[in-house]
């Protein structure tokens, strides 16, 4: 199992790849009330495309929602199919469910003909 794999999840990045990405993640996260994204969607939209930093919207003094770019919407997805690819295979080894290269091969064939 991979050691603390949960919080590289809500992060979407490990420490090993401390670029540019990992970086934005540690910068403190706005928050705006909802109203003010009411008033000021367009400001508040335009801020996210530029900074790559999501805003957490709060109603009622709770957390509501997170306003987040397009780009980083869809990298953090990809990153989430990634990891859940390796839960699978990890579930797949544990309960033996684990195949030869000649195994594996042989049941491919027909994929690759």
């Amino acid at each position: 199992m991979i050691p603390s794999l949960e919080g590289y999840a809500k992060r979407g990045v490990g420490p090993q790849s401390a670029g540019k990405d990992f970086c934005k993640q540690l910068t403190v996260m706005k928050t705006e009330l909802v109203t003010t994204l009411k008033r000021q969607a367009t400001r508040l939209i335009s801020e996210i495309r530029m900074k790559h930093v999501p805003i957490l919207i709060t109603e009622h003094g709770k957390p509501a929602a997170y306003l987040v770019d397009v780009e980083s919407f869809k990298n953090q997805q990809a990153r989430i199919g990634i990891l859940e690819g390796i839960a699978r295979g990890e579930r797949a080894i544990r309960e033996g469910r684990i195949l030869t290269h000649a195994g594996a091969k042989k049941r491919m064939k027909r994929w690759l003909a």
